[in-house]
């Protein structure tokens, strides 16, 4: 056996048609096709440790995975050849080595999730995979005044599906930003929930998202969020929302650009935009007001 290789993959993929990405007996994974893939371009077996083991339908942009490999094959032969026979749902965006040290869900620094709402009366079936239909208008102020009292470190148990014995439930939220838009692509009215944090509950960003549609829908008032973050009761919080309207944006690591600080400046810059007319100063300030010592952002 030749000298090993440590190597750094990102990966798109639609995730309407897998169980997930982590392999399961008997079921169809994003995991499960991509070491198949490796497998016959390679012609070794090996374990892919992903950065982020996304559910059943959820979609990613910029998921990263790595392994250990004893393969000589350049990089670039090896993206090239895996996106040949990979499944149209999955691509290799590209293949780095990276130090023996690196580890895809380890060494992450912070992740960007976007979910994806279709805000309008009438269904899109070009949007039917990719976001969550809310045929009810959306106050999207509302929702970004609401969205303030889940950044910064937080005991988010209130969004919690699953709770360990040993978690505390505390994470760090850098930026929660709601906004309105039309898809250029299909002239579809989407309201799109960005989430940037250090690392999340299972389920959180959908439960967070199920939350907010609350007080979008005025059934709940902006304030309320603070509250139930402070109640800690999952029972009271919105539904979680499907996981077909989520995708996995991007995922940070010590020494990439853009940073998690210059991502979060360029997010802030972009959202002042879509400030509500009656913020407070701190919500003004965007990112700068944080109490939070990094700062993340659209790609």
């Amino acid at each position: 056996m030749g000298p090993t290789r440590n190597l750094r993959l990102i990966i798109e993929y639609v995730g309407a048609s897998f169980a997930g990405w982590q392999v399961q007996p008997h079921a169809r994974t994003v995991m499960g096709e991509v070491e198949r893939a490796i497998e016959e371009i390679a012609r070794e077996r090996v374990r892919l440790v992903a950065a982020s083991r996304t559910d059943a339908g959820v979609h990613a942009l910029g998921q990263v995975a790595s392994f250990v490999s004893t393969s000589t094959l350049p990089t670039e032969r090896l993206r090239s050849g895996l996106n040949a026979v990979l499944p149209a749902e999955v691509v290799v965006r590209s293949v780095q080595e990276v130090p023996a040290e690196f580890h895809a869900r380890f060494s992450a620094r912070g992740k960007h999730y976007r979910y994806r709402i279709l805000n309008q009366q009438v269904r899109s079936p070009l949007e039917a995979g990719r976001a969550w239909h809310v045929p009810t208008r959306l106050d999207v102020d509302a929702m970004n005044r609401a969205a303030h009292s889940l950044e910064g470190e937080r005991a988010f148990t209130a969004l919690a599906t699953q709770v360990p014995a040993d978690d505390d439930c505390v994470r760090r939220l850098h930026r929660v930003r709601v906004r309105r838009h039309e898809d250029p692509a299909t002239a579809a009215h989407i309201v799109s929930v960005d989430v940037v944090g250090d690392s999340f509950l299972y389920k959180m960003v959908r439960t967070l998202v199920g939350t907010l549609c609350l007080v979008g829908k005025g059934k709940r008032p902006p304030e309320w969020v603070a509250e139930l973050l402070t109640a800690g009761q999952r029972a009271q919080a919105g539904p979680t929302a499907p996981a077909h309207g989520l995708h996995l944006m991007h995922v940070f690591y010590d020494g990439d650009e853009p940073s998690l600080p210059r991502y979060l400046e360029r997010m802030a810059r972009e959202g002042n935009h879509h400030r509500p007319q009656h913020a407070g100063p701190r919500q003004r300030q965007g990112l700068r007001g944080a109490e939070t010592p990094e700062t993340g952002a659209l790609l």
